[in-house]
């Protein structure tokens, strides 16, 4: 029997002009055929500006085909609209969903969605009610917009420092005050006088940097501040001289003579005043309101969420349960270390500071929950000693210099925090931005839905040293299928991350870039590695991972071409 029912989609109404309203006749139907067990439908809809929702219920364990048809009233005259419809179960999970787009200039418009057993995308969100970034007399606002402009629109994503010249990361200065800092570099740190007093920064050639250089502007790490600080070096001349460094006794001794391809660049201390500072500011009131970084040059940038029942800053993402919530902010989170010698109880890990750790928060994944979730706990009181498994899978004792370590106290329960939607803004284009929604507004993130290969994306260099929106992977290759250790690469993916459907290795040139590839759809129970001995040997994968053959690579030239955006 065929089910015809009338939905009228009234935000899209509000575009028009004329008040006349058409039925355009939707036809949800199934490919491959056989999905049953419906007890609801959510359909979505976009002009492009405005999105609109309406969920039909009660629908008795739906099963399609045969073809079911609805009748969507939409008004006279209304652009292309795209129609999404999601298949919900009885528990009310989604598992299946199709896509179509129709274009209303007159009346009779008919369009036929063919839903696929799949996750679907995010729901088309409310539009943006708060700004990514807003620039001031220096710090100005950068992005990324689609090459082709029919593509998608631009986001908005942080600030560059004009005068500076470098993109704001907004860190916690040596002076305390959250600064808008270079990227830090990493190197290693010696001194070109024997009191050890004048720094060194040592730069060894790579790839992308044959001649051992290193950028104007760098970080350092101060552990002895809460939370963990930065101070600002500016680059200066080459040192040629004998090399210095602190002993584990503090003494100043010389070092091994530099290799003939690395250089010692002397760093100085560059004064924060010369960094442009922000105070980070909640805007109006409720449970949930956004908290921006204001500049002292007049600039804006949204920073995160602060939720009043946590007393505490939180992030839009996944709970334990699957569902998006307001996850309060952690400052550590559970890695490779464990509390007990038997490595049993699990730690969490956050860079070294001065911080007690107090009535703050941890996170862990949460096993099992696909896509990835996470667990909220409090944190415990600060270890002084913690383990990790070695090669043997041993527990022994771990190195904790740079590390602070945290026991998981109790769990937040996902019904505990506030709740929150991740969504993407209304759009027909290709690229549509993704947001993050709570009760305090919706605010774009820094990332896409690319509705043609049905992926969230970033940018990221591509294999030919352009960006581009690429996905999510899991990287790099750890095995290969012929037990000669060569040939068809093998990829391993977490539980966690059934949802993730490519794989990545850099490639071999300057800019470094990924080479992006799709999974096999049926997983490997075996595979082969090479030892550090030049060994091939076998592997099986273990608890909680799957490993995957590397299938097609995917050319950078079907994934959307992005270029820097500067409003």
């Amino acid at each position: 029997m065929e089910m015809r029912q009338l939905v009228a989609l009234a935000l899209i109404a509000t575009t028009c002009g004329s008040g006349a309203d058409n039925v355009v006749i939707l036809t949800v139907d199934a490919d491959p055929p056989g999905i049953s067990d419906i007890a609801q439908l959510v359909i979505s809809a976009s002009d492009g500006q405005r999105r609109a929702e309406v969920v039909i219920k009660d629908l008795k364990m739906l099963m399609l085909p045969p073809a079911r048809t609805i009748g969507l009233s939409v008004p006279s005259g209304a652009p292309t609209v795209v129609v999404q419809v999601e298949a919900q179960n009885a528990m009310g999970r989604s598992f299946a969903f199709g896509e179509g787009t129709v274009a209303m200039a007159g009346k009779g418009s008919t369009l036929t969605v063919k839903l696929q057993p799949s996750t679907p995308p995010p729901r088309f969100s409310t539009g943006q009610t708060i700004p990514s970034a807003t620039g001031g007399t220096r710090l100005k606002p950068v992005g990324w917009t689609p090459a082709v402009t029919d593509d998608g629109p631009p986001i908005t994503i942080g600030l560059t420092d004009t005068k500076l010249n470098f993109e704001c990361l907004w860190q916690v200065a040596a002076d305390g005050a959250y600064r808008c800092l270079p990227e830090g570099y990493q190197g290693a740190i010696g001194y070109s006088d024997a009191q050890c007093r004048s720094a060194v920064l040592v730069a060894s050639p790579s790839r992308c940097n044959m001649n051992a250089d290193v950028p104007a502007f760098g970080t350092l790490f101060n552990f002895n501040t809460c939370p963990a600080s930065r101070s600002v070096w500016r680059k200066g001349t080459l040192v040629t001289g004998t090399i210095y460094t602190r002993n584990a006794a503090n003494a100043c001794i010389a070092t091994t003579p530099l290799r003939a391809d690395q250089k010692g660049w002397a760093i100085e201390v560059m004064e924060l005043s010369m960094t442009v500072a922000a105070t980070p500011m909640p805007s109006g009131t409720g449970a949930v309101v956004p908290v921006f970084l204001e500049a002292e040059d007049g600039a804006r940038q949204f920073f995160r969420w602060r939720s009043a029942a946590h007393r505490a800053d939180c992030d839009v993402g996944l709970a334990a349960n699957g569902k998006a919530r307001c996850l309060p902010t952690p400052i550590a989170t559970v890695g490779t270390y464990w509390v007990d010698a038997s490595c049993s109880q699990p730690a969490a890990r956050t860079q070294k500071s001065s911080c007690s750790g107090d009535g703050q928060f941890v996170s862990n994944v949460a096993n099992g929950v696909c896509p990835a979730a996470t667990s909220i706990f409090r944190a415990g009181a600060k270890q002084a000693n913690a383990f990790q498994r070695d090669a043997t899978n041993s527990c022994s004792p771990a190195m904790l210099s740079t590390s602070d370590i945290y026991p998981l106290g109790a769990e937040v329960m996902p019904d505990a925090m506030d709740t929150a939607g991740m969504g993407m803004l209304p759009g027909t284009q290709r690229l549509r931005p993704l947001t993050d929604t709570t009760a305090g507004g919706t605010v774009i993130r820094d990332q896409y839905w690319d509705a043609k290969l049905r992926i969230v994306c970033s940018a990221t260099v591509g294999t030919n040293g352009r960006v581009f929106c690429l996905p999510r992977v899991t990287e790099p290759p750890r095995g290969f299928i012929e037990n000669t250790c060569s040939g068809s690469q093998v990829f391993l993916r977490r539980t966690e991350d059934c949802d993730v459907a490519y794989g990545a290795m850099e490639n071999g040139v300057c800019p470094v870039g990924k080479r992006v590839f799709l999974l096999s759809t049926q997983p490997l129970t075996a595979g082969f590695f090479s030892t550090e001995t030049g060994r091939c040997e076998g592997f099986m994968p273990r608890g909680g991972v799957q490993a995957f053959a590397a299938a097609r690579e995917v050319p950078p030239s079907e994934f959307v071409e992005l270029k820097r955006f500067t409003p």
